[in-house]
């Protein structure tokens, strides 16, 4: 599955959109399905419609 194929199936998808909201918008205590990954709330990042844990920066 590429990245892309990710990004959009986590778009469709409504427990993802409830974590990737409560992520953005720090609205853990509305989502009730989120509260599980609240405990690796600091290890995960949204990027794009797609949620992650690892991302590699270039240097430039």
């Amino acid at each position: 599955m590429t990245t892309r194929e990710i990004e959009e199936v986590s778009f469709r998808d409504a427990d993802i959109s409830r974590l990737r909201d409560s992520m953005t918008y720090e609205t853990w205590d509305k989502h009730e399905q989120s509260h599980s990954y609240i405990q690796i709330n600091d290890e995960l990042c949204v990027i794009g419609y797609s949620i992650s844990t690892r991302i590699v920066v270039p240097r430039e």
